[in-house]
């Protein structure tokens, strides 16, 4: 009788990404159990905007469940820019599990900063109801699109059908989608907007387009 050998396994394991993937899932289930009502309203924002008809004491009092979504959003981003590095870039293969903590905690350090850097803008140009509504809206459909894209990355992750490019190009729609609901509410604040030009031309570029480059950057360096 021939000596059984271990055979070394072709593929990196899923393991932690499946742990990653059941994490997302929790913290699902968690906004569902603890804030049904309003979580079945989140799920049809596309649909029916009663979602952002909401008190500010509502708002405020629905930490937890903001904080449930936006870890969710990060682990999603992390996910994504995973499978996408996957396949355009092997060489990440040796080190994904590391790839993909500097992905969430770089997007999630990215985020906070951003929110709390116009947070303090709008204090300083006594602008607090607009921009806190502002920042409401985008940060629901961002991470509506999180939800959305998360079943794709299920499939990805264990049937490799939407590997190559189609993955990709899922993603950059996607995001393209997130920017039309971004000028939609610009449009809506068209007037507002154009008496503050300066300072919205400034906004873009120090708090919305810096901060990703910013973040790219310090990926691509430490990879």
């Amino acid at each position: 009788m021939k000596d059984l050998q271990a055979i070394p396994l072709q593929e990196p394991t899923n393991l932690w990404i499946t742990a990653s993937i059941m994490i997302c899932l929790g913290l699902i289930c968690l906004c569902k159990i603890l804030y049904e009502e309003r979580f079945l309203r989140f799920l049809a924002l596309p649909i029916e905007p009663r979602y952002f008809i909401i008190k500010k004491n509502e708002h405020k009092l629905s930490f937890l469940f903001n904080t449930l979504l936006f870890t969710f959003n990060c682990l999603v981003a992390g996910i994504v820019l995973n499978l996408i590095a996957r396949d355009h870039y092997p060489e990440l293969l040796t080190r994904e599990f590391i790839f993909f903590i500097q992905v969430v905690f770089g997007f999630g350090v990215l985020m906070l900063v951003k929110y709390f850097a116009e947070k303090m803008l709008a204090n300083l140009f006594l602008m607090e109801n607009i921009i806190e509504d502002y920042l409401f809206f985008k940060f629901s459909h961002r991470h509506y699109l999180a939800l959305a894209i998360f079943p794709l990355c299920i499939i990805d992750v264990y049937t490799h059908l939407l590997g190559g490019y189609a993955f990709l190009i899922i993603s950059v729609a996607f995001l393209i989608i997130n920017l039309l609901f971004i000028l939609k509410y610009y449009r809506k604040k068209g007037l507002l907007i154009f008496n503050n030009l300066f300072y919205f031309i400034l906004y873009l570029c120090a708090l919305e387009i810096a901060p990703y480059f910013i973040l790219y950057k310090v990926v691509t360096i430490l990879n």
